[in-house]
């Protein structure tokens, strides 16, 4: 979809951001730029955006040939990609992100302001972010997001999001996963195994609760090291 003859700029070939109301050129390199070290934008897409200034936010339109607001899925990674573009592109202030259908009306709004995880925020790959919590330290949330590289949970364009805190003796680590899926017995398997794991390589066999979360990192169920 190509969206002229507002102002725009190409990113990553033949992406483009066209700027409006307010916006500026500057603002739409580092949203484009932001996009492109996402992933979402990319040297062999040709997707096209706007961006445009209302209020104290800067609102970016995505634009789609199908109802993609209605995929929770979808929804809950765009929730992603518009709060990194508020904390990276936008250095903290806020983000509105629209998912608008062809012809720029929008069915669905998102917002930077939706309530974050606790702690510190820790950027693991370009895309990835781990929030170290209650006691945990930067470097406890490094380590665990090299474990979960190791493991092959994150590769660097992910989208993953976690919190590590730690627990009395023991942590907790929290996970945004893709809406329902804490309801699949496999998928719980999967992260029970990756509890047990990560309790004996970073922490010596300490106890370990893997919480899986829905977008708004809301607990939805749980997994222990110990099988319980």
């Amino acid at each position: 979809m190509t969206l002229h003859p507002t102002p725009y700029v190409m990113i990553g070939g033949a992406n483009c951001v066209n700027y409006t109301g307010g916006a500026s050129e500057a603002e739409a390199r580092s949203i484009g730029q932001a996009l492109l070290d996402d992933g979402y934008f990319d040297p062999d897409s040709r997707q096209s955006i706007c961006i445009r200034r209302e209020g104290d936010s800067l609102a970016v339109l995505f634009y789609f040939d199908t109802a993609a607001w209605d995929d929770p899925d979808h929804v809950a990674g765009f929730q992603q990609i518009c709060t990194r573009l508020s904390l990276t592109a936008c250095k903290g202030h806020p983000v509105d992100l629209r998912l608008c259908d062809c012809q720029g009306t929008a069915h669905k709004v998102l917002s930077s302001r939706t309530p974050l995880p606790e702690g510190k925020m820790v950027a693991i790959g370009n895309n990835e972010t781990i929030y170290a919590a209650n006691g945990a330290t930067e470097e406890d949330a490094r380590a665990l997001g090299n474990a979960l590289t190791e493991y092959g949970l994150l590769d660097g364009t992910s989208g993953g999001t976690f919190q590590v805190a730690k627990d009395g003796t023991g942590w907790v680590i929290r996970a945004m996963i893709r809406n329902g899926g804490w309801d699949d017995a496999r998928l719980r398997a999967y992260y029970a195994r990756l509890c047990r794991h990560l309790s004996a390589a970073l922490w010596a066999g300490a106890p370990v609760e893997l919480r899986l979360c829905d977008g708004r990192f809301a607990d939805k169920a749980a997994v222990r090291s110990d099988g319980g």
